[in-house]
C-alpha cells in the first residue's frame, strides 16, 4: 500500500497524459479550422463570381437591345448565356471545390429593365474529412442584378460650318475639283477670302467695304480696286458663273500656280476645289454647282445629317412609354441655333418625329468668308443654357448625353487659321457639360487628303489624321475618355461612330439588387 500511494502522489508522468488526452481534440480543431478556412474562401470567390454572372447577364442584354436587337426571347436568352460563361470564367479552380450556375434574366418595358436572377450550388472537398466524417461541405448562393434603359437626353452639336460641305468621299471629292479646275479673275471663288463680290446675278453683301465694289459702268461692271463704303454689285446673271475648263494650264486665277497630279492649278483657295462653299442666297456658288452635278455628290454635312437621323430613328425604334426619350438639335458654325426645340423652348423635346426633320432640314451655312467653326462659342452657350442631368427616372429627371459632331477646323477672315481650340480651353469648356452629369461624346470627322496647294500648305497640319494634330488633341479633352472619343472620316465609320454613341448613352450602369 504504501508504494502505491507514493506512485500515485507521483506527478511526474501527469504532463505526458495529459498530453496525450489533449490531443486528439487540439488536431480536430487544427482540422477543423483548416477545412473551414478552405470552405470560407471558396464560398467568397463563388459569390463573387455569382454576383459578377449576374451583372454580366443584365449588361450582355441591355447593350444587345441597345444595339438593336428587339426580339425578347433572343435577349433574355443571350444573357442567360453570358451570365453562365460569366460565372465559370470568373469563378476558375476553386481549391477542393465544384460549382455550377443557374442564370434567368426577365425583361421588363416602360422603361426596359433587365433583371438577373442567378444562383449557384455546389460542394467543397475539405482536406480533413475524416475524423468528423464530412466528406464535402455544400455551398450556394444568389445574386439578383438590375439595369434600366431609362429616360434619356440626347442633344446633338452639329457642326454645318462651310468646311462640312466637303465631298464624302474621294470619289466626290475628285467630282468637286474636276468641276472646279479654274478659278477665273473676278469671281467669288477666285478670290477667296477677300472677293469682291459673293454672288453672280444679283446684289452682292459682305464683311466690310474692302470685299464689296459697286458697279462703276452701265453694265454693271466692277473695280477690284474699290475701298470706299459698301455698295450694290451685280455680275452677268449666268450660271453657274464659274469656269468648269478642262485645260492642263490653269493659271487664270492670279497669283503662282502649282503642278499637281500633272496639271497646273492656281494657287489660290479655291482651285481646285473639293469643297462645295455656301455663300450666295441664290447658291449661284460652289454649293449651287455640287447640288446641279449629275450624279449627286455626296457632301460631308449630307453624311452627318443622314447618321443623325438613324440615331433618331434607332430612339423611335427603341422607345418602350411616351417621352422615354428626349431629343435636341443644334446647329453651330460661327454661332450656335437650336433646330428642335425651337428657340425659347427646353433644352430638349420628346416630339422625335420633328426631331428627325429638323436634322434632315440642317441647312449648309452661308458665309461670305467661307464660315468657321467657333467651337467655344457654341459650346459656353449651350452649357451654359442646359439643366444638370438626373436620375433617369422620368422625364424630367433623364440621364442626358451630348453628342458633338466636327470637323474642328475654325476659319477667320482674311485666312484659314486655327482659332482658341486648344486642349486645355477644350477641356474648360466641356468640363461645364461634365459638371452637370452629362455624358460627352465627340466625333471627330478630318478631312480625307486633298490635292489642293492651298490646303496642303495652311490646313494639312490642322485637320489630317495625325497624333500632333491641334484638332485631335482638343477634342479629345472634351470627350476626357478615350471610350467617349471617335474618329471617322468616310460615311460608313461616321455612322457607325453615332450609333456605338447611342448605344453608350442607352446603357445606363447595372447595379447589384438590395
Amino acid at each position: 500500500m504504501p508504494r502505491l500511494q507514493l506512485r500515485a502522489a507521483d506527478e511526474r508522468g501527469a504532463v505526458a497524459v495529459i498530453l496525450a488526452l489533449a490531443l486528439l481534440p487540439i488536431t480536430l480543431v487544427v482540422a477543423l479550422a483548416i477545412d473551414y478556412g478552405v470552405y470560407a474562401q471558396a464560398c467568397v470567390q463563388a459569390n463573387l463570381a455569382i454576383d459578377a454572372a449576374a451583372m454580366q447577364a443584365v449588361r450582355a442584354a441591355s447593350v444587345a437591345y441597345a444595339g438593336g436587337t428587339t426580339s425578347t426571347a433572343s435577349l433574355v436568352l443571350l444573357g442567360q448565356q453570358a451570365g453562365q460563361a460569366w460565372f465559370k470564367a470568373q469563378l476558375g479552380a476553386v481549391p477542393f471545390g465544384t460549382a455550377t450556375s443557374s442564370v434567368s434574366v426577365s425583361y421588363t418595358a416602360s422603361p426596359s429593365t433587365f433583371t438577373a436572377l442567378a444562383s449557384y450550388s455546389g460542394s467543397v472537398a475539405v482536406p480533413f474529412p475524416g475524423p468528423l466524417a464530412l466528406g464535402s461541405w455544400p455551398m450556394n448562393g444568389t445574386s439578383t442584378a438590375t439595369i434600366t434603359n431609362a429616360y434619356v437626353e440626347v442633344l446633338m452639336l452639329l457642326d454645318n460650318s462651310s468646311s462640312m460641305l466637303i465631298g464624302a468621299t474621294t470619289t466626290d471629292i475628285v467630282a468637286l475639283q474636276n468641276a472646279t479646275p479654274c478659278s477665273t479673275q473676278g469671281t467669288n471663288e477666285a478670290q477667296g477670302m477677300s472677293a469682291y463680290a459673293w454672288n453672280y446675278g444679283s446684289a452682292a453683301y459682305g464683311y466690310g467695304p474692302g470685299n464689296i465694289a459697286p458697279p462703276t459702268t452701265a453694265n454693271g461692271s466692277c473695280n477690284p480696286a474699290y475701298t470706299g463704303a459698301a455698295a450694290a454689285c451685280t455680275y452677268p446673271a449666268t450660271f453657274p458663273n464659274i469656269s468648269r475648263s478642262n485645260s492642263a494650264s490653269c493659271t487664270n486665277g492670279g497669283g503662282s500656280s502649282a503642278t499637281i497630279n500633272g496639271r497646273q492649278y492656281s494657287n489660290v483657295p479655291n482651285a481646285p476645289c473639293a469643297f462645295a462653299c455656301h455663300n450666295d442666297p441664290n447658291n449661284n456658288d460652289y454649293y449651287g454647282l455640287a447640288r446641279s452635278l449629275s450624279p449627286a455628290i455626296q457632301l460631308r454635312l449630307d453624311v452627318v445629317q443622314q447618321a443623325a437621323a438613324q440615331v433618331v430613328s434607332t430612339l423611335q425604334g427603341k422607345e418602350q412609354s411616351p417621352g422615354q426619350f428626349l431629343v435636341g438639335i443644334y446647329q453651330f458654325n460661327s454661332r450656335i441655333e437650336p433646330l428642335y426645340p425651337a428657340a425659347g423652348s427646353p433644352e430638349a423635346g420628346p416630339d422625335l418625329v420633328a426631331a428627325q426633320a429638323a436634322i434632315k432640314s440642317v441647312p449648309p451655312d452661308l458665309a461670305p468668308n467661307d464660315g468657321n467653326t467657333n467651337f467655344p462659342l457654341a459650346a459656353n452657350t449651350l452649357a451654359s443654357s442646359v439643366t444638370p442631368s438626373g436620375t433617369g427616372n422620368s422625364a424630367a429627371t433623364a440621364h442626358k448625353n451630348l453628342f458633338i459632331v466636327t470637323d474642328g477646323l475654325e476659319d477667320t477672315p482674311g485666312s484659314r487659321v486655327m482659332g482658341p481650340m486648344t486642349s486645355a480651353s477644350n477641356e474648360q469648356i466641356c468640363t461645364q457639360f461634365w459638371n452637370k452629369g452629362f455624358n460627352v461624346y465627340v466625333l471627330y470627322t478630318p478631312y480625307l487628303p486633298l490635292p489642293n496647294p492651298f490646303y496642303l500648305s495652311n490646313d494639312k497640319q490642322y485637320v489630317e489624321p495625325t497624333g500632333s494634330s491641334p484638332v485631335l488633341a482638343a477634342l479629345q479633352a472634351c470627350a476626357r475618355y478615350p471610350g467617349n472619343f471617335f474618329q471617322a472620316s468616310n460615311p460608313a465609320d461616321i455612322l457607325a461612330a453615332m450609333q456605338t454613341m447611342l448605344a453608350s448613352a442607352l446603357n445606363s450602369p447595372a447595379r447589384i439588387a438590395d
